[in-house]
Protein backbone atom coordinates (compact mmCIF):
# COMPACT_ATOMS: atom_id res chain seq x y z
CA UNK A 1 0.00 0.00 0.00
CA UNK A 2 2.92 2.11 0.83
CA UNK A 3 4.64 1.73 -2.57
CA UNK A 4 1.01 2.48 -4.17
CA UNK A 5 0.37 6.04 -2.43
CA UNK A 6 4.31 6.97 -3.15
CA UNK A 7 4.19 5.78 -6.81
CA UNK A 8 0.81 7.74 -7.46
CA UNK A 9 2.39 10.99 -6.03
CA UNK A 10 4.10 13.12 -7.88
CA UNK A 11 7.65 14.96 -6.86
CA UNK A 12 6.94 13.07 -3.49
CA UNK A 13 9.25 13.49 -0.81
CA UNK A 14 8.56 10.42 0.28
CA UNK A 15 5.57 9.08 2.84
CA UNK A 16 4.61 10.12 6.68
CA UNK A 17 3.36 6.71 8.58
CA UNK A 18 0.45 7.68 11.15
CA UNK A 19 -1.09 4.94 13.67
CA UNK A 20 -4.20 6.12 15.62
CA UNK A 21 -3.35 9.08 14.02
CA UNK A 22 -0.39 9.69 15.69
CA UNK A 23 3.13 9.82 14.10
CA UNK A 24 4.92 7.10 13.77
CA UNK A 25 7.49 7.97 11.27
CA UNK A 26 8.86 8.81 7.67
CA UNK A 27 9.96 6.80 5.29
CA UNK A 28 12.00 8.95 2.75
CA UNK A 29 12.05 8.82 -1.17
CA UNK A 30 15.41 7.07 -1.34
CA UNK A 31 14.29 4.26 1.06
CA UNK A 32 11.07 3.75 -1.00
CA UNK A 33 12.89 3.59 -4.46
CA UNK A 34 15.31 1.04 -2.42
CA UNK A 35 12.07 -1.07 -1.41
CA UNK A 36 10.99 -0.85 -4.81
CA UNK A 37 13.94 -2.35 -6.85
CA UNK A 38 14.49 -5.35 -3.90
CA UNK A 39 10.69 -6.12 -4.40
CA UNK A 40 11.61 -6.16 -8.34
CA UNK A 41 14.21 -7.98 -7.70
CA UNK A 42 12.43 -10.67 -5.67
CA UNK A 43 9.57 -10.85 -8.16
CA UNK A 44 12.19 -11.74 -10.67
CA UNK A 45 13.54 -14.39 -9.07
CA UNK A 46 10.63 -16.09 -7.91
CA UNK A 47 9.28 -16.23 -11.97
CA UNK A 48 8.58 -18.78 -14.09
CA UNK A 49 10.92 -18.13 -17.29
CA UNK A 50 8.84 -18.86 -19.77
CA UNK A 51 5.37 -17.58 -18.98
CA UNK A 52 6.84 -14.25 -16.61
CA UNK A 53 4.51 -15.14 -14.14
CA UNK A 54 4.84 -15.44 -10.49
CA UNK A 55 6.83 -19.10 -9.48
CA UNK A 56 6.11 -22.04 -7.11
CA UNK A 57 7.04 -19.78 -4.06
CA UNK A 58 4.50 -17.19 -5.01
CA UNK A 59 1.67 -19.90 -5.13
CA UNK A 60 3.08 -21.70 -1.41
CA UNK A 61 3.07 -17.67 0.15
CA UNK A 62 -0.39 -17.42 -1.23
CA UNK A 63 -2.17 -20.35 -0.42
CA UNK A 64 -0.40 -19.33 3.41
CA UNK A 65 -2.37 -16.58 3.30
CA UNK A 66 -5.21 -17.55 2.27
CA UNK A 67 -5.52 -20.20 4.51
CA UNK A 68 -5.27 -17.89 7.53
CA UNK A 69 -7.34 -15.41 6.27
CA UNK A 70 -10.96 -15.55 7.02
CA UNK A 71 -12.86 -12.32 6.51
CA UNK A 72 -14.07 -13.84 3.36
CA UNK A 73 -14.29 -16.97 1.10
CA UNK A 74 -11.28 -18.16 -0.43
CA UNK A 75 -10.48 -20.29 -3.54
CA UNK A 76 -7.74 -22.43 -4.91
CA UNK A 77 -7.62 -23.28 -8.15
CA UNK A 78 -5.38 -25.64 -9.61
CA UNK A 79 -4.81 -26.51 -13.78
CA UNK A 80 -3.04 -29.16 -15.13
CA UNK A 81 -2.68 -30.25 -18.93
CA UNK A 82 -4.73 -33.49 -20.49
CA UNK A 83 -2.78 -35.05 -23.10
CA UNK A 84 0.31 -32.92 -22.95
CA UNK A 85 3.18 -35.33 -23.16
CA UNK A 86 1.69 -37.29 -26.46
CA UNK A 87 1.42 -33.45 -27.80
CA UNK A 88 4.92 -32.67 -26.79
CA UNK A 89 6.04 -35.84 -28.06
CA UNK A 90 4.41 -35.44 -31.54
CA UNK A 91 5.18 -31.90 -32.20
CA UNK A 92 8.35 -30.83 -30.19
CA UNK A 93 9.27 -28.66 -27.03
CA UNK A 94 8.70 -25.65 -28.88
CA UNK A 95 4.87 -26.23 -29.33
CA UNK A 96 4.63 -27.47 -25.88
CA UNK A 97 6.13 -24.22 -24.87
CA UNK A 98 3.81 -22.21 -27.31
CA UNK A 99 0.25 -23.89 -25.69
CA UNK A 100 1.65 -23.24 -22.05
CA UNK A 101 2.36 -19.38 -22.71
CA UNK A 102 -0.95 -19.36 -24.38
CA UNK A 103 -2.14 -20.64 -21.40
CA UNK A 104 -0.48 -18.16 -18.71
CA UNK A 105 -2.12 -15.37 -21.41
CA UNK A 106 -5.69 -16.91 -21.30
CA UNK A 107 -5.24 -16.91 -17.62
CA UNK A 108 -3.94 -13.75 -16.82
CA UNK A 109 -7.12 -12.20 -19.30
CA UNK A 110 -9.81 -14.45 -17.35
CA UNK A 111 -8.57 -14.15 -13.72
CA UNK A 112 -8.00 -10.40 -13.22
CA UNK A 113 -9.12 -7.94 -9.80
CA UNK A 114 -7.15 -6.72 -6.74
CA UNK A 115 -8.32 -10.06 -4.75
CA UNK A 116 -6.87 -12.40 -7.43
CA UNK A 117 -3.95 -14.34 -7.68
CA UNK A 118 -2.38 -16.01 -10.93
CA UNK A 119 0.47 -18.21 -10.83
CA UNK A 120 2.67 -20.92 -13.13
CA UNK A 121 4.03 -23.62 -10.66
CA UNK A 122 5.85 -24.96 -13.22
CA UNK A 123 5.42 -26.62 -16.70
CA UNK A 124 1.91 -27.72 -17.82
CA UNK A 125 0.95 -26.76 -13.76
CA UNK A 126 -1.13 -23.52 -13.20
CA UNK A 127 -2.76 -21.93 -9.91
CA UNK A 128 -5.18 -19.14 -9.59
CA UNK A 129 -6.35 -17.82 -6.43
CA UNK A 130 -9.26 -15.94 -5.52
CA UNK A 131 -9.31 -13.98 -1.92
CA UNK A 132 -13.54 -13.49 -2.06
CA UNK A 133 -16.21 -14.36 -4.43
CA UNK A 134 -18.84 -17.00 -4.78
CA UNK A 135 -17.79 -20.49 -6.00
CA UNK A 136 -20.59 -20.23 -8.69
CA UNK A 137 -18.89 -17.16 -10.57
CA UNK A 138 -14.92 -18.54 -9.82
CA UNK A 139 -16.05 -21.61 -11.38
CA UNK A 140 -17.95 -19.91 -14.59
CA UNK A 141 -14.65 -17.66 -15.00
CA UNK A 142 -12.50 -20.63 -14.85
CA UNK A 143 -14.51 -22.83 -17.25
CA UNK A 144 -14.44 -19.91 -19.80
CA UNK A 145 -10.70 -19.91 -19.64
CA UNK A 146 -11.49 -24.11 -20.15
CA UNK A 147 -12.93 -23.42 -23.26
CA UNK A 148 -11.23 -20.61 -24.22
CA UNK A 149 -7.68 -22.63 -23.85
CA UNK A 150 -9.54 -26.09 -25.70
CA UNK A 151 -10.42 -23.56 -28.80
CA UNK A 152 -7.61 -21.60 -29.13
CA UNK A 153 -4.65 -24.51 -29.11
CA UNK A 154 -6.47 -26.32 -31.81
CA UNK A 155 -4.80 -24.20 -34.03
CA UNK A 156 -1.37 -25.72 -32.77
CA UNK A 157 -2.21 -29.30 -34.30
CA UNK A 158 -1.99 -30.21 -37.94
CA UNK A 159 -5.10 -29.93 -40.02
CA UNK A 160 -5.77 -33.90 -39.90
CA UNK A 161 -5.41 -34.28 -36.16
CA UNK A 162 -7.78 -31.30 -36.21
CA UNK A 163 -10.52 -32.66 -38.24
CA UNK A 164 -9.77 -36.43 -36.33
CA UNK A 165 -10.32 -34.36 -33.03
CA UNK A 166 -7.66 -36.99 -31.97
CA UNK A 167 -4.05 -37.59 -32.45
CA UNK A 168 -2.24 -41.40 -32.29
CA UNK A 169 0.80 -41.46 -30.27
CA UNK A 170 2.85 -43.85 -27.98
CA UNK A 171 1.77 -43.85 -24.57
CA UNK A 172 3.52 -44.13 -21.21
CA UNK A 173 3.95 -47.97 -21.55
CA UNK A 174 5.23 -47.55 -25.48
CA UNK A 175 1.54 -48.77 -26.83
CA UNK A 176 0.02 -46.46 -29.29
CA UNK A 177 -3.36 -45.51 -29.17
CA UNK A 178 -5.78 -42.13 -29.54
CA UNK A 179 -5.28 -38.81 -27.75
CA UNK A 180 -8.11 -36.57 -27.87
CA UNK A 181 -6.67 -33.10 -28.34
CA UNK A 182 -5.20 -30.90 -25.45
CA UNK A 183 -7.35 -29.83 -22.65
CA UNK A 184 -7.05 -29.04 -18.99
CA UNK A 185 -8.64 -30.22 -15.90
CA UNK A 186 -9.47 -28.55 -13.05
CA UNK A 187 -9.63 -28.89 -9.23
CA UNK A 188 -11.32 -26.01 -6.91
CA UNK A 189 -11.18 -25.78 -3.10
CA UNK A 190 -13.35 -23.47 -1.30
CA UNK A 191 -12.35 -22.28 2.38
CA UNK A 192 -16.06 -20.64 3.71
CA UNK A 193 -15.48 -17.43 5.74
CA UNK A 194 -14.54 -17.95 9.28
CA UNK A 195 -12.43 -21.09 8.37
CA UNK A 196 -8.63 -21.39 9.06
CA UNK A 197 -6.66 -23.91 7.42
CA UNK A 198 -3.08 -24.68 7.75
CA UNK A 199 -1.27 -25.04 4.41
CA UNK A 200 -0.05 -28.42 4.20
CA UNK A 201 -3.74 -29.15 4.65
CA UNK A 202 -4.56 -27.28 1.67
CA UNK A 203 -1.67 -28.72 -0.49
CA UNK A 204 -2.55 -32.09 0.59
CA UNK A 205 -6.60 -31.17 -0.67
CA UNK A 206 -5.71 -29.52 -3.89
CA UNK A 207 -3.40 -32.86 -4.69
CA UNK A 208 -6.19 -35.46 -4.04
CA UNK A 209 -8.68 -32.87 -6.27
CA UNK A 210 -6.37 -33.14 -8.95
CA UNK A 211 -6.83 -36.81 -9.35
CA UNK A 212 -10.60 -36.65 -9.19
CA UNK A 213 -10.39 -34.08 -11.71
CA UNK A 214 -8.52 -36.58 -14.28
CA UNK A 215 -11.22 -39.12 -13.75
CA UNK A 216 -14.13 -36.84 -14.04
CA UNK A 217 -16.25 -36.62 -17.29
CA UNK A 218 -15.70 -32.47 -17.60
CA UNK A 219 -12.46 -31.97 -16.05
CA UNK A 220 -13.52 -30.19 -13.53
CA UNK A 221 -13.96 -30.92 -9.75
CA UNK A 222 -15.07 -28.66 -6.65
CA UNK A 223 -14.49 -29.12 -3.15
CA UNK A 224 -16.18 -26.96 -0.29
CA UNK A 225 -14.16 -27.60 3.06
CA UNK A 226 -15.63 -27.57 6.60
CA UNK A 227 -14.46 -27.00 10.17
CA UNK A 228 -13.96 -31.13 10.36
CA UNK A 229 -11.44 -30.49 7.12
CA UNK A 230 -10.09 -27.25 8.83
CA UNK A 231 -9.05 -29.57 11.89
Amino acid sequence: MLLVTFASSLNSDGIIITQNFRYVGFLSATSLLKIIHEKRIEEAQDQNPLTRMPGNGAVSRFISEAGRKKNASRHLCYFDFDNFKPFNDTYGYRQGDRAIILFGELLQRHVSGNSTFRGHIGGDDFFAGFMSGDQTDVAAHILALKRAFKTDVESFYSAEHRTQGYMEAADRFGATRKFPLLDCSISIVTVPEGICVHPDRLNREIADLKKEAKRSDDGLVVKTLTEADAA
